[in-house]
């Protein structure tokens, strides 16, 4: 958990890399502990194979670890392996057919791909409607034409102010291709302290915003 909290919350990826190191110097590992390395600081890294080889690893301790899954399925959108992220999220919809996260990334993966009618169809059955699942159906309805819906869901995210709320609107802009203004709502984001904005930052690094949002959360140099 010191872990998380110096990656997640402090952007301290040298204090983060020693508290994994402690979590995980004794063996047998827990296979919660992989996850969280992998998800937290591995991802976040740039680091995608290890953390991919690190979740699939612990998954074989605990198969059933359904926020495991979650973590996989966003490790292998971020990798670019659609396809494999999109099997991984229907695992997932398997146990609980409206799981919000597992709606959300599959949803992403048809989206990245154009597949508006697939994409639609994702997110429209995720629940809770939690703040990045409602800005992705708000970006994907806006490129399927239905705008009056798309813009009324964008407004109840507005002024943008709530927790969470910057990170719906980042994923809004997101899905209708307009990166600047993701990257600026990814500012507030992190601004928050949103624990999930070090993991959804790597979409954006083909932008030529990432190296001054990767300062942003204090990745080192390499990684910028």
């Amino acid at each position: 958990m010191l872990g998380i909290a110096a990656a997640a919350y402090d952007y301290d990826w040298k204090e983060a890399d020693r508290q994994f190191r402690l979590a995980m110097l004794h063996g047998p590992v827990p296979p919660h502990v992989r996850h969280w390395y992998a998800f937290f600081y591995l991802l976040p890294l740039g680091r995608l194979a290890e953390s991919i080889e690190q979740q699939e690893e612990g998954l074989k301790g605990d198969p059933l670890d359904i926020m495991a899954v979650v973590a996989l399925s966003w490790s292998l959108l971020i990798a670019g392996r659609l396809e494999d992220a999109r099997r991984e999220a229907n695992k997932i919809l398997e146990f609980e057919e409206n799981h919000a996260w597992a709606s959300y990334f599959l949803a992403l993966t048809y989206a990245f791909q154009a597949k508006w009618d697939e994409a639609l169809q994702a997110a429209e059955k995720g629940f809770p409607l939690i703040p990045p699942l409602q800005g992705t159906l708000a970006g994907i309805l806006r490129c399927t034409g239905k705008v009056d819906r798309a813009e009324e869901m964008v407004r109840k995210l507005m002024p943008g102010d709530s927790f969470g709320a910057p990170f719906g609107i980042s994923n809004y802009y997101l899905v209708c291709g307009e990166t600047d203004k993701a990257a600026d709502w990814l500012v507030r984001t992190v601004e928050q302290r949103h624990p999930l904005a070090t993991i959804f930052l790597p979409l954006l690094r083909s932008s030529p915003r990432w190296p001054a949002l990767a300062g942003l959360i204090n990745l080192p140099e390499g990684v910028r």
